[in-house]
């Protein structure tokens, strides 16, 4: 193997999470996206203008965190005009989209940049959903 592939620093994924009035389920979001063995990331909790307390638990919840960037956007930009303020500041090689009523297994972003990276034809991964609490 090549020293440069050895000394290689692994991709740094920016990970969008857009919340609207759901902090206790954006909080379980990233909680599991925090449990990652793929350490390289960055999340970017936008919030869409959220009329109730959520901007204020995740300060007091993730504030301090340097793997968090909270984005309060003034008004509702929607689904994509939220993301897309993500994008925006995003500062990885790669941008994870997760929804915020969504938990990760602590491989899931490891899996994903494997895929990526075995093959530079490959532009776009997704993952599997598997709902909670339906056995397939």
């Amino acid at each position: 193997m090549h020293s440069l592939a050895l000394n290689k620093m692994p991709p740094k994924v920016s990970v969008i999470i857009l919340n609207w009035n759901q902090p206790r389920l954006t909080v379980d979001c990233i909680n599991s996206v925090l449990k990652q063995k793929y350490t390289n990331f960055e999340i970017l909790l936008v919030d869409n203008a959220s009329r109730d307390n959520s901007v204020e638990i995740f300060e007091e919840r993730f504030g301090d965190n340097e793997k968090i960037r909270i984005i309060v956007n003034p008004e509702n930009l929607g689904y994509a005009g939220g993301n897309n303020e993500g994008v925006k500041r995003a500062r990885g090689d790669y941008i994870a989209i997760l929804n915020n009523d969504t938990t990760v297994e602590k491989d899931w972003l490891e899996e994903l940049i494997k895929a990526l990276e075995s093959d530079g034809k490959i532009g776009s991964v997704s993952s599997k959903v598997i709902k909670m609490g339906f056995p397939f």
